[in-house]
């Protein structure tokens, strides 16, 4: 496991593993997000 980080997401703090991508720590974290992703071909 690697360290915990803190970080501030829409307002809260939050410890989330420091290898999370800042995407999964956002939705470990319970706040609402959107995200847009195209595929080709």
């Amino acid at each position: 496991m690697s360290d915990l980080k803190k970080i501030i997401i829409d307002g809260h703090e939050v410890e989330v593993d420091g290898a999370m991508t800042i995407l999964q720590a956002v939705e470990v974290s319970g706040a609402r997000f959107l995200v847009f992703a195209t595929a080709s071909g």
